[in-house]
């Protein structure tokens, strides 16, 4: 409020009335200390009274107050002071220098255009500097984030009558007009225009479209420049004052002028032109006291239609003396006192605009459904027809709910997107567009919606021409009832965060987590809607590992309803995932969580893991099953055959990769296992390999029987012994006999064998085993079962099953059988002249004890026994035979029992 007496104006508080749309009232007063004393008084130059303070109310629930900031012409300046409704003051930034007249007295801050339907458009400030008539430019971001990103000035060296108006022009950038017009100096009336592109900071030299002399007028009262109401091109208008008469001049596409009489407005040099929305114009004139104010309704070729409906003249001493609501009422407020208001509300007439079908835009023909029709739900997609062939552009058609509220209000919105946006089809005769609807749009019955068209969301095809859209409200149509929903119980369905919200999410606390996610399905219950116990989030959360950069995975279960009006699981599930994926498109961009949902993923349903996977799992088991049939088989046939290595090492292969795929694959999935489980891998494959690699080095270097053998079988024994990586035991198949294969009867020393064993069991209690907690951790920590993961877990609990029995099975032999020297000594003297070895006597007798155990316990003496291998060489020569025969004599009576212990016997016997 500006205090009317000059001699007690210095109070720097600014009180504001906010007049809602429901027309109820809210007070605001700032204290605004930032601002100097002498703005808050009236200013009278040359006989017009004048505000050093003017409001803008350019972005919702925000006031944003232009002052000057000194008297002093050397450093005056122009600020600009953003605070909200409950006034807490943003910020004050830097706009511009004040202008100073010849005078020298600092001038009232220039004006500011913004766009009142592109918020997220910044604001242009213009001025006039009085001592040259230069006009000088600013563009500022969004006040929220404001920063000057481009300026500049047109320069003049005389001081003209001038005039500027500034408008978003229907491809979104600033249109700025400059007029320049003296009688007195016979300089005739010269309109230029320049374009100031919101996008970047190049703007285009000052343009000429207008020059004229005009001899009747003595001076150019208003000047007023928007969209051309006809649906295409731009147009301004002047009003000229001609002594005791005033005529209007109308430019149009540059090209059409069009002059003629206003006589019915009162003589005022303060004369306002405001466009309404439904058709016409608003021209308001105000007398030199600025205490009465006159009102003029203009149809849309600006001939005089009627007065305005409020009181004719209105008395007024307030800044804001009159304001259109956006459903058709006019306001007008008069300060009574300091606490005291009058409103006069009332509404304007409707104008009719030629050729126009209901859509305040002759350029429309039709549309698919028609105003006030009806659609079935879910339709997929609607039309608009127009008169004139069209190219598509830039600018956005978005579908709302319609609401008695704001209605433009993102929680209403369901999508939005560009006319270039491939979601738009264009007939071939260019006139009719078939825009595609989302699922998720109109998915209530009987409810209202309304569609709104952009400027500059097709071109004229000829010129090229951006074209006037639809406003709000006015191609509004309802949904028709559906049939009633079918229940489906309740179900759980997964969605992703992007990077950025994960790594927002995995920062927070506990609580704040909790708090998170239930904030999240509020937003998603508002936007679809449904009553938020219906979506009750889950508090477990897994990363994804399919991402590189770390992604987290949520739960949300989705609660069934017995209310067959409402929407059913399978819905919910449908709209939310169409709501996702099409994020950038619709409300959840517009919410504090769900923008942060990432679109690539949408709101899975896991399939059921063993409807998918059981015929898998099937197969996986009966394979095993079969393998292990096998194995008995071949035992059975050859008893000399070590079928325990090679079945445990044909598991420990299948396990080995499944934890090499689950590892790369899915142990991201949850923090840490991916670390865990690739320095296992990479651990126990290099020390198995290095053992390996020794165990053969040293065979071929002490072992002249195992050098021959290799010259026979070097590609097999190379294989095996890279296999080794994957399980040690594969060394073993080398000597399993198998088939009664020569290439699988290698002549292994026992203390090979023994350092085999003892790797196993290292590999058992450092592998294996964290191998399965690990995989455990996982299946309890994530939030689906895979099939991979499943598979490993299953083939390690068997290898770690097996290995457990076996090795066991292994160690209780030794302890209760006889010791091996007693067995070694006791098979040679029975074998007396038979001729055979003491190995092959002791092998026959452990045989016999064990009962043949097969499979799954092989004979001890595999690992604790003989060093003569003379059976495996089965192509040895008739004199060979009778030399090993020796050997194994010499061998027998030698002292063998006394020195040749094995190294497992060693150990547990310092053990005990």
């Amino acid at each position: 409020m500006i205090n009317p007496n000059r001699e007690n104006c210095s109070t720097p508080i600014l009180y504001f009335r906010l007049i809602h749309i429901n027309e109820t009232l809210t007070s605001i007063n700032v204290s605004a200390t930032q601002i100097p004393a002498f703005n808050f008084c009236e200013s009278i130059i040359k006989g017009i009274v004048y505000y050093y303070i003017n409001v803008y109310p350019l972005l919702e629930n925000y006031i944003f107050a232009t002052y000057v900031n000194s008297s002093n012409p050397i450093d005056a300046s122009i600020y600009g002071l953003l605070f909200d409704w409950n006034s807490n003051f943003i910020s004050n930034t830097y706009l511009s220098a004040a202008s100073v007249n010849k005078k020298g007295i600092v001038q009232p801050p220039g004006k500011i255009y913004f766009s009142k339907k592109s918020r997220n458009v910044g604001f242009l400030y213009v001025d006039i500097m009085k001592n040259t008539g230069s006009v000088i430019w600013n563009y500022f971001t969004n006040p929220l984030t404001m920063s000057n990103i481009n300026s500049g000035i047109i320069m003049y060296k005389d001081s003209l009558n001038t005039l500027t108006s500034g408008f978003l022009n229907a491809e979104g950038n600033y249109c700025l007009v400059i007029a320049r017009f003296s009688s007195k100096k016979q300089e005739p009336l010269r309109v230029e225009t320049i374009l100031i592109p919101t996008q970047s900071n190049r703007t285009s030299s000052s343009n000429l479209i207008y020059s004229r002399k005009l001899k009747s007028f003595s001076n150019i009262i208003t000047l007023n420049c928007n969209i051309d109401y006809k649906g295409s091109g731009n147009i301004c208008q002047f009003y000229f004052s001609g002594g005791i008469t005033h005529e209007s001049l109308e430019i149009r596409n540059l090209t059409n002028v069009e002059t003629k009489p206003a006589n019915y407005v009162h003589n005022s040099n303060d004369i306002k032109i405001y466009p309404l929305l439904f058709g016409g114009y608003l021209l308001t004139a105000r007398d030199r006291n600025r205490k009465l104010i006159y009102g003029y309704i203009l149809n849309s070729t600006e001939d005089f239609q009627d007065y305005w409906p409020l009181p004719q003249p209105f008395f007024l001493n307030s800044k804001g003396p009159s304001y259109i609501l956006p459903d058709k009422k006019i306001i007008g407020a008069a300060q009574i006192n300091a606490t005291n208001w009058f409103l006069n509300t009332t509404e304007l007439p409707k104008i009719p605009i030629a050729n126009d079908k209901g859509y305040y835009n002759p350029q429309l023909n039709l549309t698919l459904p028609v105003i006030n029709g009806t659609i079935p739900i879910r339709t997929s997609q609607i039309l608009i027809q127009y008169k004139d062939p069209v190219q598509l552009s830039s600018g956005n058609v978005s579908v709302f709910i319609h609401s008695n509220s704001i209605s433009t209000d993102p929680i209403y919105l369901r999508q939005v997107y560009s006319g270039q946006s491939g979601h738009c089809i264009l007939s071939e005769n260019r006139k009719t567009i078939t825009i595609k609807i989302f699922t998720s749009t109109f998915n209530q019955p009987l409810t209202d919606y309304f569609v709104i068209i952009d400027d500059n969301f097709v071109k004229i095809n000829e010129n090229g021409e951006a074209v006037k859209g639809i406003e709000a409200n006015v191609w509004v149509f309802k949904t028709e009832q559906t049939v009633p929903n079918i229940f489906v119980e309740s179900s759980v369905a997964l969605f992703r965060l992007t990077a950025a919200g994960s790594i927002l999410y995995e920062s927070l606390n506990a609580t704040e987590k909790i708090e998170f996610v239930n904030e999240l399905g509020n937003e998603l219950a508002t936007i679809l809607p449904v009553t938020p116990s219906r979506l009750v989030p889950r508090y477990q959360y897994q990363r994804d590992p399919t991402t590189e950069e770390i992604q987290v995975i949520l739960p949300l279960e989705i609660i069934s309803s017995t209310n067959i009006s409402e929407m059913n699981v399978i819905n919910i599930i449908e709209d939310l995932n169409s709501f996702i994926i099409h994020r950038d498109m619709g409300p959840l961009a517009y919410m504090k969580y769900t923008y942060l949902m990432d679109s690539n993923y949408g709101l899975v349903k896991p399939e059921n893991f063993w409807d998918k996977y059981l015929f898998i799992i099937i197969l996986f088991i009966v394979g095993i099953l079969l393998f292990t049939l096998l194995c008995f088989i071949e035992q059975r046939r050859n008893p000399k055959a070590e079928t325990s290595s090679v079945f445990k090492f044909s598991m420990g292969f299948v396990s080995y990769l499944l934890f090499v795929i689950f590892t790369l694959r899915y142990s991201k999935a949850v923090a840490g296992l991916y670390e865990t489980s690739l320095t296992i891998v990479i651990l126990s494959t290099s020390l198995k390999e290095t053992v390996s690699l020794f165990l053969i080095i040293r065979e071929i270097i002490t072992s002249e029987k195992f050098r021959g053998w290799l010259k026979k079988h070097f590609s097999i024994t190379m294989l095996f012994m890279l296999l080794s990586a994957v399980d040690v035991y594969s060394l073993m198949i080398l000597t399993s006999k198998i088939g009664s294969k020569p290439s699988l009867s290698a002549p292994f020393a026992k203390r090979t064998r023994t350092w085999i064993f003892w790797v196993g069991l290292f590999a058992l209690i450092k592998k294996e085993i964290p191998q399965f907690i690990i995989v455990l951790i996982y299946q309890q920590k994530t939030l689906k079962l895979d099939l991979v993961p499943f598979l490993t877990l299953l083939i390690t609990s068997i290898v770690l099953v097996f290995n457990t029995v076996w090795r066991l099975n292994q160690l209780f032999n030794f302890f209760f059988q006889s010791t091996p020297r007693t067995r070694r000594a006791s098979n040679i003297h029975k074998s007396g002249n038979t001729g055979n070895t003491g190995y092959e006597t002791d092998r026959e007798d452990n045989n016999a004890d064990l009962g043949n155990n097969g499979l799954s316990v092989p004979s001890s003496e595999v690992i604790f026994e003989s060093d003569e291998f003379d059976e495996f060489d089965d192509e040895s020569s008739p004199a060979e035979k009778g030399e090993k025969e020796k050997d194994k004599k010499k061998v027998g009576s030698s002292t063998e029992s006394d020195e040749e212990k094995s190294f497992i016997e060693e150990e547990i016997e310092k053990i005990g």
